[in-house]
């Protein structure tokens, strides 16, 4: 698979061809390079890569983008969901954003949280439930004896707690 550089090469490329112009014309290699680092995917972002001005802007963005999209979608396709959520947690986004922004529920993305606590990853969970709502849990556990599923637990907190919330503490409580 070739990077996106060389995408970008060939893109450039084709284009010079159809003008019937050098390749530098359209974009020289540092603009190339600077996509390649940046990699915009809205117009705004495109206009800040280094020699882009009004003109290559209108002119090009469009198809540009487009490529650096295709691309970055084919990468991130490779990364497993629940590691894709939790980069973005590391970014800074929000559970809330992470499910809007990748159009799944909060429920999903707590879930990915848990996915890769279970995978070693340094995550706190108590940043998510409170030492309140675990003892909560720990006495739904006493009065809900060998039950099978969540859905007895959300049952019994009279659906006012979200099963991540329930998943999340009884891990709590199995590693105490």
């Amino acid at each position: 698979k070739t990077d996106l550089f060389e995408k970008l090469r060939i893109l450039r490329l084709k284009i010079a061809t159809e003008e019937n112009v050098p390749a530098y014309v359209v974009f020289g290699d540092a603009s190339l390079k600077d996509m390649e680092a940046k990699k915009p995917i809205t117009p705004e972002e495109f206009a800040q890569v280094l020699g882009v001005g009004e003109a290559k802007l209108k002119k090009y963005a469009d198809v540009f983008l487009r490529e650096i999209k295709k691309y970055i979608e084919s990468v991130e396709s490779k990364i497993p969901t629940h590691e894709q959520s939790y980069a973005l947690f590391e970014q800074g986004l929000s559970p809330a954003e992470i499910a809007d922004k990748r159009g799944l529920s909060e429920n999903t993305i707590y879930g990915h949280f848990l996915k890769m606590k279970k995978q070693g990853v340094a995550i706190d969970l108590n940043d998510f439930i409170t030492p309140d709502e675990v003892t909560q849990i720990k006495e739904a556990q006493k009065a809900l004896p060998e039950v099978d599923g969540l859905r007895p637990y959300f049952d019994y907190f009279e659906e006012q707690m979200p099963y991540w919330k329930i998943k999340f503490g009884l891990y709590l409580i199995s590693e105490l």
